[in-house]
C-alpha cells in the first residue's frame, strides 16, 4: 500500500512501577557476549520469590523493563487502596467538578 504524506501513530502513555534504584533491587549480569543476560533479584525479606542467582526472582517484559510486581511489600497496600476510576475518586466526574470550583462557574 502506498502512502503520500505522513501517518500520525499514537503511543498511549506507559505508567508503571520499576525496581530499577530500590535499595533491595540487585541487578548481576549472568551472560555476557552478544546477548548479555542479567538477573534482576529482589532481596527483600518480605518478597515472596525466593532470589535467584541465574535467572532473578524478577521478570521483564519485552522491552526489557522490570516491573515491580503486585506482591512488592512496599505497593501492596497502595494497590488494594487505588480507587482510581471510580465515581469521585479520580472520575472525569471529579475532575470537572474540580475545574468548576476552581473556575468559579457553575
Amino acid at each position: 500500500m502506498n502512502q503520500q504524506g505522513p501517518k500520525k501513530i499514537v503511543i498511549p502513555e506507559q505508567k508503571f512501577y520499576s525496581c530499577y534504584g530500590c535499595d533491595y533491587h540487585t541487578n548481576k549480569l549472568v551472560v555476557s557476549g552478544k546477548n548479555p543476560r542479567r538477573a534482576d533479584n529482589c532481596t527483600h525479606p518480605e518478597f515472596p520469590n525466593k532470589v535467584s542467582e541465574m535467572f532473578g526472582n524478577l521478570s521483564k517484559d519485552k522491552d526489557d523493563h522490570v516491573k515491580t510486581p503486585s506482591c512488592c511489600p512496599f505497593i501492596k497496600d497502595k494497590a488494594q487502596k487505588d480507587t482510581a476510576g471510580t465515581f469521585g475518586h479520580g472520575s472525569s466526574g471529579q475532575f470537572m467538578r474540580t475545574q468548576i470550583d476552581f473556575n468559579g462557574r457553575n
